[in-house]
């Protein structure tokens, strides 16, 4: 039976056009899986056999689209992608037998419920089993181990993740759902150290377009509009469907305010959408508010409220405008 220890793989949420990081595989034993939603499936990316064996063999396997790909991961970029993990199976080899090893090592998730973890060590290491499973591990397995119980352990960890996928998920947009949006900010809160910003984008007339031409013109302009923040922004920035057409974004890390505004300035004008239905021509727009942290708020609700004002002052300006919180200027 060919050994697993090198199964070891973190599953992050992936935009469309991000590029890959490549590390040499001799540097650390780490893969990555990026994982995200394409087309309602969730695309896994891996080199190692044995679990790209078990993925084809999984019940869901029609819920993915498996690539399979050399790509290799160190602590640095561990700490740039923290925030964005959802899994990691740890090798217990690269840690030795201390806990604290694994403990330094998970130290960046530990704020987030959605990060999960798996253990694999030898027979002889059942200190650091027991202490993975105090920390929250999802499973601990023992080396060596027969291929039909690793097939089985796969398969309740890919049903687990795609079912938190749904839960954190917005049905129509695919985009976070309101709780899942706002988990993530928090975190990244209480993390940030630079300037960051919070967008509340409505869209304008919302209603009298439902009312209008219907339910299934709508979700196709929501749909859109998700779809247009997904391509403009950042994989490391939070986009979230907040209710109705409502969305909201988070943008970390701010060093270039001019940057930025730019990026603004892309969404606030792709936002502008044209189609034709029943003989006549749709024209939809959206206004967006703007709050900065820390300058206009350092824990959530003050900076959403703060970026919900803003949103609702470039509303009463002639709608499909930018108000930056805190600044006389709409743009």
């Amino acid at each position: 039976m060919q050994k697993v220890y090198d199964i070891i793989m973190c599953i992050m949420t992936y935009s469309i056009g991000q590029k890959y990081m490549l590390f040499n595989k001799n540097q650390i034993q780490m893969g990555i899986v990026s994982m995200m939603d394409m087309k309602n499936k969730i695309v896994l990316i891996c080199n190692n056999p044995v679990f790209l064996t078990a993925i084809s063999k999984t019940s869901k396997k029609d819920c993915y689209i498996v690539e399979q790909a050399d790509i290799i991961q160190n602590e640095s970029a561990l700490e740039k992608y923290g925030t964005n993990m959802k899994l990691a199976v740890v090798e217990a080899n690269k840690w030795g037998n201390e806990p604290a090893d694994l403990s330094r090592f998970i130290k960046n998730f530990k704020e987030d419920e959605n990060f999960l973890f798996l253990l694999i060590c030898d027979q002889g290491q059942q200190k650091l089993a027991v202490q993975a499973v105090r920390m929250g591990a999802i499973d601990v397995i023992l080396m060596p181990c027969e291929s039909e119980i690793i097939q089985k352990r796969v398969n309740n960890i890919l049903r687990l993740l795609h079912l938190r996928q749904q839960v954190l998920r917005d049905p129509l947009t695919k985009i976070y759902n309101r709780a899942a949006f706002e988990n993530a900010v928090r975190r990244l809160m209480k993390q940030e150290k630079a300037q960051a910003a919070f967008i509340m984008i409505d869209l304008d007339d919302f209603k009298y377009l439902n009312d209008t031409y219907g339910h299934d013109v709508g979700d196709m302009v929501l749909i859109r509009v998700a779809r247009i923040l997904t391509e403009v922004l950042d994989q490391k920035d939070v986009i979230g469907r907040m209710g109705g057409d409502e969305f909201a974004v988070f943008v970390p890390s701010i060093y270039s305010k001019e940057n930025f505004l730019q990026k603004v300035e892309v969404i606030f004008s792709r936002l502008r959408i044209k189609f034709t239905k029943k003989g006549k021509e749709v024209n939809v727009s959206g206004s967006i508010g703007i709050a900065f942290f820390p300058e206009y708020g350092i824990d959530f609700n003050r900076l959403y409220r703060n970026a919900d004002r803003a949103q609702y002052q470039s509303k009463n300006n002639g709608k499909h405008s930018i108000k930056i919180y805190g600044s006389d200027k709409t743009h």
